[in-house]
């Protein structure tokens, strides 16, 4: 095994943690927009 082990973690870490970070943004952002046509 000539590959740095934990290089490929941080790698797939921080990868899952800018998935994350997208995601949860989108959702929260498309939960606003769901909820403003109701309050109008």
């Amino acid at each position: 095994m000539g590959f740095d082990k934990s290089h490929l973690l941080n790698q797939l870490l921080s990868t899952l943690l800018a998935e994350a970070e997208h995601s949860t943004f989108r959702n929260s952002a498309r939960r606003k927009v769901d909820r403003d046509p109701q309050s109008d």
